[in-house]
């Protein structure tokens, strides 16, 4: 019986309080949506998916070279893309379900340095997609200094 109760002990308290240590129950985190799904595609997703590692939305809040937009805004907005933070790397996944590595590290670089060159990134990574090419066109419509 004291042997059932050491296994008990192990389980209910000592394998909790492992897991908690390990990050196991992490909570969700952050995600800013797209502003707009992109119409006139086959794709079952109408909508890029940006993971990244830097954090917080905020991070994102740096207006974007040439621009008067946000990073987010940006990517959100012209290019269709939901962003989720504090991911292991970055990484773009196109609407085909196509996954990028970006393999530039950003790292060392401030917080909202890191979001310009991440931005960057994606919007050159998005305008050489077939269907992505219409979206750059139309960003640069708007903001005709904006840094590619």
């Amino acid at each position: 019986m004291r042997q059932l109760s050491a296994y008990i002990l192990c389980f209910w308290v000592l394998l909790p309080t492992w897991l908690v240590s390990q990050n196991y129950f992490k909570k969700e985190t952050g995600m800013l949506g797209a502003l707009g799904k992109r119409k006139n595609v086959a794709f079952k997703k109408k909508t890029r998916i940006l993971k990244t590692n830097l954090e917080f939305e905020a991070d994102f809040d740096t207006i974007y070279p040439g621009t008067n937009k946000t990073c987010a805004y940006v990517l959100r907005y012209f290019f269709h893309t939901d962003i989720h933070f504090n991911k292991n790397l970055n990484e773009l996944i196109s609407m085909d379900g196509t996954s990028f590595v970006i393999s530039k590290d950003t790292r060392h670089h401030e917080i909202e340095n890191q979001a310009i060159m991440l931005t960057e990134e994606v919007i050159k990574l998005i305008g050489n997609m077939y269907f992505g090419y219409h979206e750059l066109d139309v960003f640069l419509e708007t903001f005709p200094k904006a840094k590619i």
